[in-house]
């Protein structure tokens, strides 16, 4: 159990003088010396491309499906990593223990803070040693500098905007600082800095700047930079766990960053044994046997497209389709008359009639389909937050006039009215429709959390785990959520989207 803080101390001091090096590398099994594997650039790229893929995989690994549950996205009363624990209505408290088998927690931060290590390696070498960053003879330093500080960013994004402390990891910092649990705020500040280095760096590089280091997808300069404003917007937009911390959220920055992002939406294809969208590949597969998916939509999302339908399965009975002109009720979801996997011992009122079917390929497999374009980023969502900070900072007319020249007017031919609610209704309509499955399993739980749209109880800060705290020697292990948290922070207070009036301002 005390292996993991240890691996970030080591991870982050390693080399820092000759006497600390032959200390950590026996604390640290993970991590062979600096003279093993640090020798040159090459390495370096390595683990640069490594840090990539962790820190991506932090948005679409399958045990982050359980923010997806939280967030009524998901359905589900399998027990399997503790899924039906995260869809379990009463919301219970997430039980943060070593011996959990819910590892959504766990997961998080563990690859976040492998993903800043790989970074922190990279920024060393060319910011604390001066060594230019030379692949085949030519000078990379630029674009691996620009792309370190890109990935530190979006992994100190994702444990800003996910639990309620951390710790500020940087290539020189001292154990002290690396033992301090800093706030979910701080950490969020230090992510956005480090979102303005690698714009800065990257706009301040030639023309030919070429990014190489993420997965299976060469950007230019331009589209680099969209890519580095989109996940800066996302970022910044999702700190706040609650309506009222959202009232400190710097909206005009992110506004500026969401107007230099995405133009196109942004997809990276699979690479076949290494990465792929696990959320996609776990809550879409379709199993012709059940005529259900392993992870059912939830009824939430049709409820949102048919206000007649229930916002809790019937104890009785088999729904109707929902009644939609949404042509994305008909694109995006496949309605069956199978509960597959559901168990109505467990709670019927979990149940759904609908799979999410818009990102299944041909095969259903799109683990083994090295042509098949993962969602990464939709530029959709770049406008869903252009809207919702417009919303914030210039009334809702103005964030209507957003929607009404965006996908949800273009595809889902609805036009939205101009009062504030009528504008968060829709927003919560496009995170549940449009974005579903796409870029990363926490978006509808983030927007729903800062705006109270969550069911009562429900998490919404998770803690730093259990197996973290033991390791630094804390015997003090909490959590949040469940209903005898209701009026805590870190829990959902209000009854969230089953309340009509949780819309309004």
């Amino acid at each position: 159990m005390k292996k993991s803080f240890l691996i970030i101390v080591a991870s982050a001091l390693l080399f820092a003088s000759c006497e600390v090096e032959t200390e950590l590398d026996v604390l640290n099994y993970n991590s062979p010396g600096y003279n093993q594997v640090l020798s040159n650039a090459n390495d370096l790229e390595n683990i640069l491309g490594g840090a990539f893929e962790t820190a991506i995989n932090i948005q679409v690994t399958s045990t982050s499906l359980n923010f997806m549950l939280q967030a009524d996205q998901l359905t589900t009363t399998n027990n399997s990593r503790d899924f039906w624990q995260s869809a379990f209505q009463p919301r219970r408290q997430f039980v943060n223990s070593p011996g959990s088998s819910n590892p959504s927690a766990v997961s998080c931060w563990n690859r976040a803070y492998d993903a800043i290590r790989g970074a922190n390696h990279v920024i060393r070498w060319i910011e604390g040693e001066n060594k230019p960053f030379l692949i085949d003879d030519q000078d990379k330093s630029q674009e691996a500098l620009a792309s370190a500080y890109f990935v530190k960013a979006m992994a100190e994004g994702s444990i800003s905007n996910i639990y309620d402390k951390g710790y500020i990891v940087n290539w020189d910092s001292t154990l002290d600082e690396l033992q301090e649990q800093r706030s979910a705020a701080d950490v969020l500040a230090k992510s956005i800095q480090d979102f303005d280095k690698a714009i800065a760096i990257t706009e301040a590089a030639p023309a030919g700047f070429s990014n190489d280091y993420m997965i299976n997808i060469t950007l230019d300069k331009a589209r680099f930079l969209q890519v580095i404003n989109s996940f800066a917007a996302r970022t910044l937009i999702s700190g706040p766990s609650t309506k009222a911390e959202a009232l400190n959220t710097d909206f005009t920055k992110v506004l500026a960053y969401a107007n230099k992002g995405m133009t196109t939406d942004f997809m990276i294809t699979t690479k076949v044994g290494v990465w792929w969208s696990s959320i996609i590949d776990w809550a879409a597969w379709y199993y012709a046997r059940f005529d259900s998916a392993y992870l059912q939509a939830d009824i939430k999302i049709q409820h949102l497209m048919d206000s007649n339908y229930p916002k809790d399965y019937p104890d009785t009975g088999i729904l109707a389709p929902a009644v939609t002109t949404d042509p994305r009720g008909a694109d995006y979801f496949t309605y069956g008359t199978s509960f597959g996997f559901l168990n109505a011992a467990r709670d019927r009122s979990l149940f759904s009639n609908y799979r999410s079917s818009r990102w299944n390929n041909a095969t259903n497999s799109i683990s083994n389909d090295p042509n098949y374009d993962n969602p990464l980023f939709l530029k959709a969502e770049i406008d869903f937050i252009k809207a919702e900070a417009t919303l914030k900072t210039a009334g809702a007319p103005a964030a209507a006039a957003i929607l009404n020249s965006s996908v949800r007017n273009t595809v889902g031919l609805i036009t939205t009215g101009s009062t504030y609610a009528e504008v968060m209704r829709a927003l919560h309509y496009e995170y549940a429709v449009e974005l579903q499955l796409s870029g990363s399993a926490y978006l509808a739980w983030s927007f729903m959390k800062r705006n109270d749209l969550l069911q009562k109880g429900t998490n919404t800060l998770m803690p730093i785990p259990a197996g973290e705290l033991e390791a630094q020697g804390i015997s003090e292990v909490y959590t949040f959520g469940g209903q005898s948290s209701i009026g805590s922070v870190g829990t959902a207070s209000t009854d969230g989207w089953k309340n009509d009036a949780s819309y309004n301002q």
